[in-house]
């Protein structure tokens, strides 16, 4: 794994994302990401995003989803860990599920982001959105399935 991350280093930038699924009871929030980005336009996103350098990576979560939502994640769990190798970037994608207590009226949108929604965690699996928020949403759904 480190030979594999020391190849990429040399022409691509790291970027390590998280994202989060998002819980308040039995629904998840989802947002849509604007029609103006540059990835994924108009899909459905899970809150999350980038880590800075320096960063604690549990402070980093609570800070995007704060910043995206307005929304405190609490109890935090890694569902997955996994990379994709992008033609400009080399991503380490890191999946949560987190806690949030809050109404509709609580959640302030990001400029990243033009509308939200609750949905039963059961439809997770059928929203418009990235295939690294499939996976985190596949892992999800898989910690949930009593073994």
């Amino acid at each position: 794994m480190q030979r594999i991350i020391m190849e990429h280093t040399s022409r691509k930038t790291i970027v390590i994302v998280q994202k989060a699924v998002t819980l308040d009871g039995d629904k998840a929030l989802i947002i849509r990401r604007s029609m103006d980005s540059k990835r994924h336009p108009g899909q459905w996103d899970l809150p999350g995003g980038k880590l800075e350098t320096g960063e604690d990576m549990q402070e980093a979560l609570i800070r995007e989803i704060e910043e995206e939502t307005g929304l405190k994640a609490t109890d935090i769990r890694l569902l997955c860990a996994f990379s994709q190798d992008e033609p400009s970037r080399y991503g380490i994608r890191l999946g949560y599920a987190v806690q949030v207590n809050g109404s509709n009226k609580d959640i302030t949108l990001s400029h990243e982001h033009t509308e939200f929604a609750w949905v039963p965690v059961e439809q997770l699996a059928k929203i418009d959105t990235s295939e690294a928020n499939m996976r985190i949403i596949a892992s999800y759904l898989q910690s949930r399935t009593p073994t």
